[in-house]
């Protein structure tokens, strides 16, 4: 899937295209990272527990980079 979108004017993918719950069940299926999409569509969140080490954050930042990367290009 590639969806255009507006980097240099900040505008924001449409909800309707579903980009946040692609790149999450994307997120999940590669890396077993899970990421809740939120309703504005193009919002990602995440709830790490409180004990996460830099590298346990390295890792999810990569795996996220790489789902968002898969999904729209």
């Amino acid at each position: 899937m590639h969806v255009e979108k507006d980097k240099d004017n900040r505008i924001f993918f449409d909800a309707a295209n579903k980009i946040g719950p692609h790149v999450s069940a994307t997120l999940l299926a590669q890396s077993k990272v899970s990421a809740h999409a939120m309703p504005q569509g193009d919002i990602l969140g995440f709830v790490p527990p409180f004990c996460l080490t830099g590298e346990e954050a390295d890792n999810v930042g990569e795996a996220t980079v790489e789902a968002v990367t898969l999904v729209i290009g």
